[in-house]
């Protein structure tokens, strides 16, 4: 093996132990947080627009935190994507016409977004609207037999003796 082949080998070693490891700098949380790249791009954008040419900035910090460079682009042309504005919008209708009538429950609202022109099933008018806490006014009882006693409704008119309960004192 010729040393231009070894010194290869060994920079492309170390280029990989540099891209693999989790660089001290960096918290864990951060170098974990990869998987939401939603969340994670606009910490890219900040670390790379630290003064230099951002196109060099941009390919180091994806590096270090271990992203790629294509979807943040991606995302750097549209950071709201499509989906999540019509899910936007959707919402605001909801609480409109829930502000509008607030006594009906999710499938009315689904009903009147539909006449809005919103394409919305019920189940998602249902998810958003959990999600949002619209809750009707009239909604049903929470809970069932784990609910705590209240107090007396009405007066004693038999006038039980209930007996003390018997405190034992023993000493052993």
């Amino acid at each position: 093996m010729s040393s231009r082949s070894r010194v290869a080998v060994r920079r492309r070693s170390l280029r990989s132990r540099r891209i693999s490891g989790s660089p001290s700098h960096v918290p864990s949380v951060v170098a974990r947080s990869a998987a939401q790249p939603k969340m994670i791009y606009p910490l890219v954008r900040e670390l790379a627009a630290t003064g230099a040419p951002i196109w060099g900035r941009v390919a180091v910090t994806c590096r270090v935190l271990k992203v790629a460079k294509q979807p943040f682009y991606r995302w750097l042309r549209q950071p709201v994507s499509d989906r999540d504005w019509d899910e936007a919008q959707l919402i605001n209708a909801a609480i409109d016409v829930h502000r509008d009538d607030p006594v009906f429950g999710y499938r009315f609202i689904a009903d009147e977004l539909a006449d809005l022109g919103f394409e919305a099933s019920e189940r998602r008018v249902w998810r958003v609207c959990s999600q949002q806490a619209i809750w009707s006014v009239f909604a049903k009882k929470k809970g069932g037999k784990s609910r705590k006693a209240g107090p007396p409704v009405h007066d004693d008119l038999v006038r039980r003796r209930r007996p003390e309960p018997v405190v034992v004192d023993r000493h052993y």
